[in-house]
């Protein structure tokens, strides 16, 4: 499943970190507009974007938390095991895998993270026949 720039949804969601905090709604949204989304269930959604928060919090590229009621983004306080246990209980027990604005979690990109999410923006803008391939959410390029 791609976007319609052909990007994966780790990308798609490294590519919003980098413009501003994103939230469990957004991450959900992303999912339900890739191709081939469609046929999926509401509860496959909910899965697939939790191994994408996942994948590129295990790659060190965001942070899971919440915002604070001083507009600040604050990191949850657990291990990465801890908080990704968290995040996946706490989404299967909604009675709507579907969240509202401001459920569940917030992500932040690390300075990693918003290097690879800004060059992602940039290809996105540049100009599709000599752009080349997509930037890669491996934290190693």
């Amino acid at each position: 499943m791609r976007s319609d720039d052909g990007l994966t949804l780790d990308q798609e969601i490294l590519s919003h970190c980098s413009l501003d905090w994103v939230d469990a709604a957004e991450v959900t949204g992303v999912a339900r507009h890739l191709s081939g989304a469609d046929g999926l269930q509401p509860a496959d959604i909910r899965d697939l974007c939790i191994g994408a928060v996942a994948r590129l919090a295990a790659a060190g590229l965001v942070e899971i938390g919440d915002l604070r009621d001083d507009g600040r983004f604050a990191r949850w306080d657990g291990t990465h095991a801890e908080n990704l246990h968290r995040l996946a209980f706490d989404w299967a027990g909604l009675a709507d895998p579907y969240p509202e604005m401001w459920d569940l979690f917030w992500l932040n990109t690390t300075p990693r993270g918003d290097e690879i999410g800004n060059a992602i923006t940039d290809w996105t803008n540049a100009d599709p026949a000599t752009r080349g391939p997509a930037p890669s959410v491996d934290p190693a390029r």
